[in-house]
């Protein structure tokens, strides 16, 4: 019996370079994944950041409301919360704008370089209206009713009118 040797000295080339070629391909699908995990995680980060900012904004115009309602001669132009993640800033508040007995609130927080810029109109009612009439003498006095501020409109700006 005979055999037949048909080995030459590069039958190994096309089986070894197959393989280097594989092994690049499968190589460049595990960066890709892994970098695209990496990128993901940056990404929820930056989501939780731009919430906590929406809701430290949110809070913050609420509580210059609060400051307005305590208050009728609060201008604001005020930082009002300042958090270990973020601040919050209320711009001069615009009373009698756009409208008679409408309040417009500015509000800017910025938590972990996330910023919401948010822009409130409030109906106040009677409330921007200074004082309370006096009743004629020897009568109990006139109790305003109470008027709650309405929300009329909001808007999240990129950047503050």
């Amino acid at each position: 019996m005979s055999t037949i040797n048909n080995h030459t000295p590069d039958s190994g080339y096309v089986a070894l370079l197959s393989t280097i070629i594989i092994s690049a391909i499968l190589l460049v699908m595990t960066l890709e994944a892994g970098q695209s995990g990496f990128y993901t995680r940056f990404m929820v980060l930056g989501s939780e950041a731009k919430e906590q900012s929406r809701m430290l904004a949110t809070s913050c115009s609420a509580q210059a409301l609060g400051m307005v309602l305590a208050d009728r001669e609060w201008t604001g132009a005020a930082t009002t919360t300042e958090v270990a993640s973020g601040s919050c800033y209320v711009f001069p508040v615009q009373k009698n704008y756009p409208a008679s007995n409408q309040m417009t609130l500015r509000v800017r927080s910025v938590v972990r370089n996330s910023v919401t810029s948010l822009v409130l109109v409030y109906d106040m009612g009677e409330i921007l209206q200074s004082g309370t009439p006096l009743p004629p003498p020897g009568l109990a006095p006139v109790i305003p009713a109470v008027v709650i501020p309405e929300l009329q409109s909001w808007q999240e700006v990129v950047v503050m009118p």
